[in-house]
C-alpha cells in the first residue's frame, strides 16, 4: 500500500512539471508569407531597358533567339509594372555586330563604348541586354507509364545562351556570363520515338520564349511563397494580440507589441520575442536588423528556429552577382 502511495504521489510530481514545462511552453504556429528575393544579377537601376537578339537571320536559330530577346522583354516588363512594348526588342545581324571587345574585366575599349552610345541613341535605352549565342544539346526522354500503357513522355532538352548587360551611360559592363540550364517538356503518349525530333522542333519557338522568361527572372527580385514561425503563449493577451497582427501581415504594429516583450525577465520569452522581431524585420526588408534580433534571440535563449532563421537570412544577404 505504501509502495503504491508513492508512486501515485510520484506520478502526479511528474504530471505538475510536465503541465507546468507545457504552460512555459510557447507555441508555435506557421503562417505562409510572400518573400522577396532579391535578383540575381544586380543592375544600376530602373533605367529605359532595350534587349538585343543577335543573330543572323540567314541562320535557323535566328528566329529561337529572337524569341528569346522577347520572353525576356516581356519578363522585365511585368516585373517592373511596365506596359507592353515599353522593353523594346532589337535584331542585330551577328556579321554586324561589332561586339565589345575589352581589356579584360570591366573595362571597355573606346570602340565599344562607342558603339553601345550608338545603340543607345537608337534605342532610346541606357540600359542594354544582349542575347547571344543559343543552342541546344542532345535531349532525352523518360517514358511514363508501365507495360502497354502510357501516360506520355519527359523530355529534358538542355541549352546554353550568353547574356550580356552594358550600363551605355556609365559606358561599362554590368554583367556578363553563359547560362546554361534545362527546358522540360511533356509529350502526349501518341508520339513515337521516330516523330519525337519533329515534335520538339514544333515547340521550339515557345520553349525559346521560355528561355528568356528565365533570363528576364535574373534580372528583377522574385517573390516567392515560404513558411514561417512565430512564437505566442497561449492566454497571454499581449502575444495573441501581436500573433493576430501578423498574419493579418501588420508587421509595424506586430513589432510595437513584441518589442516590449524582448525585455521579458524570462529568458525563453525574451528570445521568442526578438525571434518574432526578427521575422517581422524580414518581413519589411530590414534583414540587417533582422539579424542583430536573432542575435539577440540566441543569446538570450538558443534555439533550433533561431539558428536555422539566421543562417538562411545570411546566405540570402549575400552581395548577387554581377
Amino acid at each position: 500500500m505504501k509502495l503504491n502511495t508513492k508512486l501515485y504521489l510520484s506520478i502526479m510530481v511528474l504530471a505538475s512539471v510536465v503541465l507546468c514545462m507545457a504552460s512555459c511552453a510557447p507555441q508555435i504556429h506557421y503562417m505562409n508569407v510572400d518573400v522577396r528575393q532579391p535578383a540575381k544579377i544586380t543592375l544600376p537601376d530602373m533605367r529605359r531597358t532595350a534587349v538585343f537578339a543577335v543573330a543572323d537571320s540567314a541562320k535557323y536559330d535566328s528566329a529561337r533567339v529572337g524569341n528569346v530577346a522577347i520572353g525576356l522583354a516581356e519578363k522585365i516588363e511585368a516585373d517592373r509594372g511596365l506596359g507592353r512594348g515599353t522593353v523594346a526588342v532589337w535584331n542585330i545581324p551577328e556579321s554586324e555586330f561589332l561586339g565589345f571587345p575589352g581589356d579584360g574585366g570591366e573595362k571597355l575599349s573606346q570602340q565599344s563604348r562607342e558603339y553601345l552610345r550608338t545603340l543607345s541613341a537608337g534605342s532610346g535605352a541606357s540600359l542594354l541586354v544582349f542575347v547571344r549565342n543559343l543552342h541546344f544539346l542532345p535531349y532525352s526522354v523518360q517514358r511514363l507509364g508501365s507495360g502497354n500503357y502510357s501516360e506520355g513522355s519527359n523530355v529534358t532538352l538542355p541549352f546554353g545562351v550568353d547574356l550580356e548587360v552594358y550600363d551605355a551611360l556609365a559606358g561599362s559592363l554590368v554583367h556578363r556570363g553563359h547560362v546554361a540550364d534545362s527546358l522540360y517538356l511533356l509529350v502526349d503518349p501518341s508520339v513515337t520515338s521516330r516523330e519525337m525530333g519533329g515534335t520538339i522542333a514544333k515547340y521550339l519557338p515557345q520553349m525559346s520564349k521560355k528561355i528568356g522568361t528565365m533570363l528576364g527572372a535574373g534580372l528583377s527580385p522574385q517573390w516567392i511563397t515560404q513558411e514561417r514561425i512565430i512564437f505566442s503563449y497561449e492566454g497571454e493577451e499581449v502575444w495573441n494580440e501581436a500573433y493576430s497582427m501578423a498574419i493579418e501581415f501588420k508587421w509595424e504594429e506586430a513589432i510595437e507589441k513584441w518589442t516590449p516583450l524582448a525585455g521579458a525577465k524570462n529568458p525563453r520569452k525574451s528570445a521568442c520575442a526578438a525571434y518574432n522581431i526578427a521575422v517581422g524585420c524580414e518581413m519589411l526588408e530590414g534583414y540587417e536588423l533582422a539579424l542583430k534580433w536573432l542575435d539577440y534571440s540566441l543569446e538570450a535563449f538558443p534555439t533550433r528556429e533561431a539558428s536555422v532563421f539566421r543562417k538562411y537570412l545570411e546566405n540570402k544577404n549575400r552581395p548577387t552577382e554581377k
